[in-house]
């Protein structure tokens, strides 16, 4: 009889090194298909939200940016997610389009786009948030009272990345 695929990924793998990697040693490579499970798991639950992950994080952040009042740009958004300037501004005309942002531009500043979330768009997150947020503590469960650790480990990663990019 096969196995099941779900108890052969990764940890459940053999051990034996190919050549002279042992790839459940590989922090890189365990981190990559951590990130392709999760991110599986996310698109799925937005599925029925009918958002994508990009149009999901694109709201998201301009929700969070948004909420002192400040202008957001395209290229606001593009840099805080680390996203192509072009398909930020792609991906925020077809949400526009749906309705759920407004884009602007100001006068004097005709090159840059201004966003903000419409009514609709303020409440499609909000469905789609805690739908997210349930799904997020579905896939990260086996981290117990890990979690607070492995996040500011995370955390530390990404900040130790920003540094030595400056």
């Amino acid at each position: 009889m096969k196995k099941s695929s779900k108890t052969n990924w990764p940890a459940a793998r053999s051990t034996k090194s190919v050549g002279w990697i042992n790839m459940n040693e590989v922090s890189g490579f365990l981190l990559y298909s951590a990130y392709f499970a999760w991110k599986r798991k996310i698109e799925s639950t937005l599925l029925p939200h009918d958002l994508t992950h990009v149009q999901f994080m694109l709201l998201m952040t301009l929700g969070f940016l948004k909420k002192d009042g400040a202008d957001v740009s395209q290229n606001d958004l593009a840099k805080f997610l680390s996203f192509d300037v072009t398909m930020t501004s792609q991906v925020l005309r077809a949400l526009e389009k749906r309705g759920l942002l407004k884009r602007s531009q100001k006068e004097g500043d005709e090159r840059s786009k201004f966003s903000e979330l419409t009514d609709a768009g303020v409440s499609k997150i909000q469905g789609a948030a805690k739908d997210l947020l349930a799904a997020e503590e579905s896939f990260f469960v086996s981290l117990g009272e890990n979690k607070p650790g492995f996040d500011e480990h995370l955390r530390g990663i990404l900040q130790q990345q920003i540094a030595d990019a400056a």
